[in-house]
């Protein structure tokens, strides 16, 4: 959105504002003066979409999932949008292994220690059923296999098919303990979510996937959808309008050390954030590189 919106009002000023104990931010527009006149007529009207058109659908080669090898449990992590990135990766990644998704958990351990559950956030019913042709996906684990061991993974970041086939998919075969006679490994939990599947050269009905799964299966639940048509109503009831978020939020800075326009005392309240963190303080950021 911050991008897009310096396409849109190249003539914007931005002063920082003492209100939540760091910089804050103003806008101010300036309309008229030495850098030109902002086209409001072209503002209103509708992008293009260049004849854009979704990629969900799956090819005519693609196939029905075959018979699971096992469960995959996913522990995600970071801000709502990374977890949500995640969970589309995830769902493509219980693809390639040839496993059972479970409903994965959303993390409460972040900055902004949120408590919220995949219900509360997403329509459960709705993402399990329109992957029902592409994964099996559960609510929760069999009775029966609660206490069974599991097999806690860091899937490798930005890791390929290959990765995910030739290191990951074979662990289904594995036992458990070398012991003879123990059952063969049934359980594999992600430990983190974010960034663990390539953007790039992956078969097109994966990425295909996982569109779908960030872009339609996970659909928000039916209250958080009146209250979101609530809101854009009266603000369009009251004519054309811009929502601006410029991602300037402490866990952001925090988090990626960027103290650019913050005084002193204001970048150190960002370091004292960041090595109050469990998953940031082994970070060391030098801001002015």
């Amino acid at each position: 959105m911050y991008d897009l919106f310096w396409v849109w009002v190249p003539i914007a000023e931005m002063r920082s504002t003492e209100v939540w104990g760091f910089g804050d931010f103003e806008v101010i527009f300036v309309l008229n003066g030495s850098r030109g006149i902002l086209d409001f007529e072209k503002l209103w009207k509708c992008p293009p979409n260049h004849d854009f058109v979704p990629c969900v659908e799956p090819s005519s080669t693609y196939s029905a999932p075959t018979e699971s090898r096992g469960y995959l449990l996913v522990h995600t992590n970071g801000g709502l949008n990374q977890m949500r990135a995640g969970i589309g990766d995830m769902v493509a990644v219980t693809r390639i292994i040839n496993a059972t998704l479970v409903i994965p958990e959303l993390d409460k351990r972040s900055f902004w220690q949120d408590t919220s559950n995949f219900l509360d956030g997403f329509d459960e019913y709705y993402f399990i059923n329109t992957l029902a042709n592409d994964v099996e996906v559960i609510k929760k684990l069999p009775s029966e296999l609660a206490r069974t061991s599991r097999a806690v993974k860091h899937f490798r970041s930005w890791s390929g098919i290959d990765y995910y086939q030739d290191e990951i998919a074979c662990m289904w075969g594995e036992c458990q303990i070398s012991l003879i006679g123990t059952p063969k490994l049934r359980i594999i939990r992600a430990a983190k979510s974010d960034f663990r599947l390539a953007n790039n050269n992956l078969p097109s009905d994966i990425q295909r996937l996982r569109c779908c799964a960030l872009c339609k299966a996970l659909h928000f639940p039916p209250q958080i959808e009146a209250m979101g048509k609530l809101l854009v109503d009266r603000m369009r009831s009251y004519g054309p309008y811009i929502a601006l978020h410029l991602q300037y939020e402490k866990d952001m800075l925090a988090f990626s050390g960027c103290t650019h326009g913050l005084s002193l005392s204001e970048a150190a309240k960002l370091t004292t954030i960041r090595e109050n963190t469990t998953y940031w303080k082994v970070k060391e950021i030098n801001s002015r590189e």
